[in-house]
């Protein structure tokens, strides 16, 4: 696959090779900032069986210039993404899996990690919907708390219908011990919201 970012599947290996950076960002990646790849690598060790299992990273550097980055990780026994929900009513087991992102989500939150990208092509999950994980680990933070608001926030970037939303939400009000209606009507007023502009 190969869009900003080269994807390839080898032995069973996933395998990111991520875009060159304009030569400020290398320089940043190079001496201030860890690089994407090691980010990635150090998150996933830290998140453990919500990603897919980390391997390795690897860097080349030219004069303390970042050019190069590679982040390598086993493939996921999930086989779907988010987005192939959307639009899809008649996906089967879809009110089971649209349940367990819900509660997935959850489980995140409670460990206290904000997944900057929390979108339809960054969640996985298998047909039975027993194993949900989240992949592009880049911008996940690990916080000291998270408040109410920015938790809710979190949801934004699923675009999917209304009543996909409310099942997610009740799964996820449940979880936290929140009440199921409050937290469904705050994340569809937002998502939709934010949609609309």
């Amino acid at each position: 696959f190969q869009k900003r970012n080269i994807l390839r599947l080898i032995n069973g290996i996933v395998v990111k090779q991520f875009a060159t950076p304009n030569v400020l960002r290398g320089i940043i990646y190079g001496t201030l900032s860890k690089s994407k790849a090691q980010r990635s690598y150090e998150y996933a060790l830290r998140m453990k069986e919500l990603t897919p299992t980390p391997i390795a990273y690897r860097e080349i550097h030219i004069c303390g210039i970042l050019r190069e980055s590679w982040y390598a990780c086993s493939k996921s026994e999930c086989q779907h993404t988010f987005n192939e929900l959307i639009g899809r009513p008649d996906f089967p087991n879809r009110e089971t899996i649209l349940t367990a992102i819900g509660q997935f989500t959850a489980k995140l939150h409670k460990r206290h990690i904000l997944h900057q990208d929390y979108s339809g092509g960054n969640i996985l999950f298998n047909k039975e919907g027993t194993k949900i994980e989240v992949i592009d680990l880049n911008r996940v933070r690990f916080c000291s708390s998270l408040t109410h608001k920015k938790r809710l926030q979190n949801f934004e970037r699923l675009n999917i219908d209304r009543e996909a939303l409310r099942t997610i939400a009740t799964a996820y009000a449940i979880a936290m011990g929140e009440d199921p209606n409050t937290t469904a009507e705050y994340i569809i007023a937002h998502r939709w919201k934010k949609h609309i502009k």
